[in-house]
């Protein structure tokens, strides 16, 4: 009994000098990509069966929409500082009701199919096309640094210093809204939290098993230059890898609305768009 009670000893002070040095993990840093790096970014977002709502003069109608949205991209580092980007999908899909009348948009982005040409400068990727862009182009190249994943904005949700498996964090409100705003934001604001769940290997990658929470309010301007309130409550896991400091992987899914006012001839619209958001994306990585 005693050398199994010494045993127990033996494993219990084992543990805690184990947990003493429990490894620390940094989640933020930047590496060098040689000439030949490649990336291949899928994105797929969803607002499946959400409801739309309009008011005209006191009468309230309610619909049913479907937004569907796909994109698929490629990099490729010519030098460390210098890229080629090309989206080889950028497609959205909408199905709805509008005062009765069912209908259906496709449409594709501004940039599809065409050679982008980034370099990072002050800490960004700046891009430029070819050819002169159209404004619609050029409006869609300002936003690109918000919508691909990569180490500028994706960066800022993590901590400055190493962290445990099983730590919490409050997401930083700035870190949240140089994430969230885009060219056409005017206020924003909101609140989150990440945990590290654990470390496993995933896709050729070690990686950080992360999950989070967020809440985002967001003022806005529409295709329309009319000013839209955006409001979203988030869940989901991303998978971080550590070898390039890049989310290669994430689903995330939540509720959103989206209120707003239109003039329709001379009347005024109150719009609502309301309903679950699903968001996927993974990134696959070469090097020469």
């Amino acid at each position: 009994m005693k050398t199994l009670l010494h045993l127990f000893l033996c494993l219990a002070l084992s543990a805690s000098l184990l947990f003493a040095q429990e490894e620390k993990i940094t989640l933020r840093g930047r590496i060098e990509h040689p000439p030949g790096t490649f990336y291949k970014y899928r994105i797929e977002h969803s607002l499946k069966e959400v409801t739309m709502s309009y008011e005209i003069a006191d009468r309230v109608i309610k619909d049913k929409a479907t937004f569907l949205h796909s994109t698929t991209a490629e990099t490729r580092f010519v030098k460390t500082d210098e890229i080629e980007l090309i989206y080889r999908e950028d497609y959205t899909q909408q199905s709805f009701t509008f005062m009765g009348v069912p209908q259906q948009q496709d449409t594709h982005g501004p940039l599809e199919g065409l050679l982008i040409m980034g370099r990072w400068e002050n800490g960004k990727w700046r891009y430029t096309l070819e050819d002169a862009p159209t404004p619609e182009q050029e409006k869609a190249l300002q936003m690109l640094e918000h919508e691909m994943p990569g180490e500028t904005q994706e960066g800022m949700l993590y901590p400055d210093h190493p962290v445990a498996i099983g730590e919490r964090w409050d997401l930083d409100p700035k870190a949240i809204q140089a994430y969230i705003n885009f060219p056409e934001t005017l206020s924003s604001s909101g609140r989150g939290g990440m945990k590290l769940y654990e470390i496993v290997d995933h896709e050729g990658h070690r990686c950080a098993h992360l999950y989070f929470v967020l809440e985002v309010t967001l003022r806005s301007l529409d295709m329309n230059n009319e000013e839209i309130l955006l409001e979203a409550n988030i869940k989901g896991d991303i998978y971080r890898s550590l070898d390039i400091f890049m989310d290669i992987e994430g689903k995330f899914s939540g509720q959103m609305k989206m209120t707003g006012e239109r003039i329709i001839g001379r009347k005024r619209m109150n719009t609502c768009i309301a309903g679950p958001v699903n968001q996927r994306f993974s990134v696959e990585f070469h090097q020469p």
